[in-house]
C-alpha cells in the first residue's frame, strides 16, 4: 500500500501551515489506549441435522459411518471461546478416518466471511487409499476481520469439508476505554489510497480515511474538510477533484470507521471529469490537504500525495476505458460443503476461492447468478444464493476468498422464497465470475439437498 499516513508535525507546518494559517497536528496510527476494541460474544450454537451417513452432528464433533461400518471418519475440534477479541484465538481441527474398500478424501474445516484464518484455507485434510487408516490435526488461528459493525451477528462455521457444520453465532460489540473529556488528542486518521492516479481515468480512484477516537454521545459531527477546494465539487488548483467531503453524525459511525472518498484527476476538458471548472492536472507529483475535524478534538491534517500519470488532455473529449479483449483467464474454484439441509437456518456459508484476476486496475470483479429469477438470488430449484455482486480488486491477495451463503427454501415457505421450494436430492446453481479484460470463470455449485426431519409429535398427556 503506497498511501501515506500524513507526515509529522514539522513537515505539515512547513508544507500546509502557509495555506491553512496555523500549524496542524499530524495524523498518527490509531492509539490502542483510546480506540474501542471489538469483542464478539457468543449468542447461540446451532448444529445442522444429522442424516444418512452423518450419524452425529454436535458442537465439537461430527461422525461419519457407512451402513456396514466398514468406512468411518470422525471430525473433531476444540470449542471456540464464548468471547473473541481482536487478537482472535487458536483452535485445533482433527480428522481421523478409516477408508474401507474405497479411497477417502475429506477433512474438518472452519469458515466464516467475517473472519480471517491462518492458514488462509483452514482444512485438516486426509487423502487415503482403500484400506488405509490415519489421523491428522491442524492448528488454526481465527480472528475477526476489520469492519464488523456494532450489533452485527457473525457466523463461525466449523464442520466437514463436504458435509454438515456447526454454526457458532456471535454478536459484535465495541468496548470503549475510558477517555478523559479533555483528551483532545484522541482523534486519529489515516489515509488509505494508492500512490498514483491516471489523468482523466474513469471510474474515479477509490480511497478511504480510517478514523478512530472521536467523541461519542454527542451531537457534534465528524467533518472532512477540503481547505484548498475552490468550489463545492471538490476541485483544486492542481486539478485534483475530491468527492465525499462533508459531515457525519457520530451515532451512525462504528469504530473504526472507514470514510470513502473518490478522487479524479481532471483532464482540463469537459467530458470525463464534468464540473472540473477548467482545472487541469499536470503530470507529476500532486499534494492536496485534507482536514479531519470534530468540536472538542484537535484537527487532524492529512496530505494526499498522488503521482499524476499520463498526459494533460488537449484534444477531443477523452472517453473512459471501455471493454477490452481478454488478456487472461479468471481462475476460481468453490470451497463449499456437499450437502444442505432444507429449511435449516441460516443455511450454508462457503467461499469462492479466486486465484487469478487482472491486477492493477479499477475494473472490479463481478459475480453473476445467471439462473437467479429475482434480486433475492432465488433459483427455480429452490436454492437461494446471496453474495456481493462486485468487489474492487485493490488490496486483494491470492487466494482471495469471496463469501457466499445458500439457503434451501422449504415447501411451507421461507424468507423471501416466494413459493419456491427445494426438493431432496442434488441441486445445481451456475455462478460466473467476470472482469473486463479477462475470460469468464464458470462454476457449478452442486449441493445434495437433505429433507428436514419430521416434526416431533407433542408428548402424550
Amino acid at each position: 500500500m503506497s498511501n501515506r499516513i500524513a507526515r509529522g508535525l514539522g513537515l505539515i507546518v512547513g508544507v500546509v501551515a502557509a495555506v491553512l494559517g496555523s500549524a496542524l497536528p499530524s495524523t498518527r496510527a490509531a492509539d490502542d489506549d483510546h480506540r474501542p476494541r471489538l469483542k464478539l460474544v457468543l449468542q447461540e450454537t446451532v448444529a445442522e441435522a444429522a442424516a444418512d451417513r452423518w450419524t452425529a452432528v454436535a458442537a465439537g464433533a461430527i461422525a461419519e459411518r457407512n451402513k456396514d461400518d466398514t468406512r468411518s471418519a470422525d471430525y473433531t475440534w476444540t470449542a471456540p471461546p464464548a468471547e473473541i477479541d481482536e487478537d482472535g484465538f487458536t483452535m485445533t481441527l482433527r480428522t481421523e478416518a478409516r477408508a474401507g474398500d474405497k479411497p477417502f478424501s475429506g477433512g474438518a474445516r472452519v469458515t466464516g466471511t467475517d473472519f480471517k484464518f491462518d492458514p488462509e484455507l483452514p482444512l485438516a485434510e486426509l487423502e487415503l487409499e482403500a484400506g488405509q487408516s490415519d489421523a491428522t490435526t491442524l492448528d488454526v488461528h481465527v480472528a475477526p476481520r476489520w469492519g464488523i459493525g456494532e450489533g452485527d451477528i457473525v457466523d463461525l462455521n466449523v464442520g466437514v469439508q463436504w458435509g454438515p457444520s456447526v454454526h457458532y453465532r456471535y454478536r459484535a460489540t465495541y468496548v470503549a476505554p475510558e477517555i478523559a473529556s479533555d483528551d483532545e488528542d484522541s482523534l486519529t486518521a489515516e489515509l488509505d489510497c494508492p500512490g498514483s492516479i491516471a489523468i482523466s481515468r474513469l471510474p474515479s480512484l477509490s480511497c478511504h480515511i480510517n478514523l478512530a477516537g472521536w467523541k461519542r454521545g454527542t451531537g457534534d459531527p465528524v467533518e472532512i474538510v477540503l481547505p484548498d477546494a475552490t468550489d463545492a465539487f471538490g476541485n483544486h488548483i492542481n486539478g485534483i477533484q475530491i468527492s465525499g467531503a462533508g459531515s457525519q453524525d457520530v451515532s451512525d459511525m462504528g469504530e473504526p470507521y472507514s470514510w470513502g472518498l473518490m478522487i479524479f484527476a481532471c483532464p482540463g476538458l469537459q467530458g470525463p471529469g464534468a464540473n472540473c471548472a477548467g482545472h487541469a492536472t499536470v503530470p507529476g507529483p500532486t499534494t492536496t490537504p485534507i482536514i479531519v475535524r470534530q468540536k472538542g478534538r484537535k484537527d487532524v491534517a492529512l496530505l494526499l500525495d498522488l503521482d499524476a500519470e499520463g498526459e494533460q488532455v488537449a484534444g477531443p473529449d477523452p472517453k473512459p476505458e471501455g471493454p477490452m479483449a481478454p488478456v487472461g483467464q479468471i481462475e476460481a474454484k468453490l470451497d463449499c460443503p456437499a450437502t444442505i439441509s432444507i429449511a435449516a437456518m441460516p443455511g450454508v456459508s462457503c467461499n469462492i476461492v479466486v486465484t487469478n484476476w487482472r491486477h492493477d486496475t479499477t475494473d472490479p470483479v463481478f459475480v453473476l447468478l445467471p439462473g437467479a429469477v429475482d434480486s433475492f438470488g432465488n433459483h427455480a430449484n429452490g436454492l437461494q444464493v446471496k453474495t456481493e455482486e462486485e468487489e474492487r480488486v485493490f488490496g486483494w491477495e491470492a487466494p482471495h476468498l469471496w463469501g457466499i451463503s445458500i439457503y434451501a427454501c422449504p415447501a411451507d415457505g421461507g424468507e423471501n422464497c416466494f413459493n419456491r421450494a427445494a426438493k431432496p436430492g442434488p441441486a445445481t446453481v451456475d455462478i460466473i465470475l467476470r472482469q473486463n479484460g479477462m475470460t469468464d470463470a464458470k462454476l457449478a455449485l452442486t449441493l445434495d439437498a437433505i429433507a428436514p426431519p419430521p416434526p416431533t409429535p407433542p408428548p402424550v398427556q
